[in-house]
């Protein structure tokens, strides 16, 4: 009985060590080229953004087995409603993030409800399909998104009131390194949750889940709208650090470059 007890203790100390060691490794790698690197910061702070990026596609595709070339999509959607937020409503940081997450995770709602019906040559087809109406809307809609020439200006206030974004990049990419350490934080314990079993099982086989009982479709859409939301807040990163948002957020080859 002692043994058992200690073996349950000794698993849930290494399951409390999953989940922080990452965000472990990543602050202190991210500590280690803040100070070795202080005037590439900006680069870095690009590099960040993609980190999170690449963490919302992998939900969808490392543990739901979801085959998607339109998660562009949602980043672009996310950059274009944080960078209206700024403009025109709230200059704050995080309501614009918030903005993104929103905007994200409504059109992965919308696109998948429709395309996660598909698989295989099919799903992709529709993904491309969906992120190019996207950039195409925003092309036209110059009275809204800037046309072709984009949104410009785009300004943010201090973060949290204090600490005002400089020219070299310090404060954006503490910002966004936190950003993207509370992201990893969320996907271990969503990885470590039945929720996410229940996705590594879908990912191995779809019809067996679907023989025990698992609403499997309804599962896709679930983590496919949490992955919108997460790269709608990459998109928000960018507008707020670049100040700027093109139809070039739309580019398709994201995922690829994620794969």
């Amino acid at each position: 009985m002692t043994n058992a007890t200690d073996q349950v203790s000794i698993r849930r100390k290494m399951g409390r060590l999953a989940l922080v060691l990452p965000a472990l490794i990543v602050s202190v790698a991210a500590a280690i080229a803040f100070i070795l690197f202080p005037y590439d910061l900006a680069f870095l702070t690009r590099i960040v953004i993609m980190m999170i990026f690449v963490l919302s596609f992998d939900l969808i595709l490392g543990y739901a087995g979801i085959a998607t070339l339109g998660h562009a999509a949602m980043y672009g959607c996310g950059a274009y409603a944080a960078g209206l937020v700024s403009l025109h409503l709230a200059s704050d940081p995080l309501i614009g993030l918030l903005a993104g997450a929103v905007a994200g995770a409504l059109i992965a709602w919308i696109s998948g409800c429709v395309l996660l019906r598909a698989q295989g040559v099919a799903l992709l087809m529709i993904s491309i399909a969906v992120t190019m109406v996207l950039q195409e809307t925003a092309s036209q809609a110059r009275w809204l998104t800037g046309g072709a020439d984009g949104l410009a200006g785009i300004t943010v206030s201090p973060l949290l009131g204090m600490f005002e974004f400089d020219f070299v990049g310090q404060v954006a990419f503490v910002y966004s390194v936190c950003i993207l350490i509370a992201v990893l934080i969320f996907c271990c314990i969503l990885a470590s949750s039945p929720f996410g079993l229940a996705l590594r099982g879908i990912e191995g086989s779809a019809s067996r889940m679907r023989a025990i009982g698992t609403p499997v479709y309804r599962r896709k859409v679930t983590v496919y709208v949490i992955a919108g939301a997460i790269a709608g807040i990459a998109g928000a990163l960018a507008a707020q650090v670049t100040g700027l948002v093109g139809i070039e957020v739309f580019n398709f080859s994201l995922p690829l470059m994620s794969w």
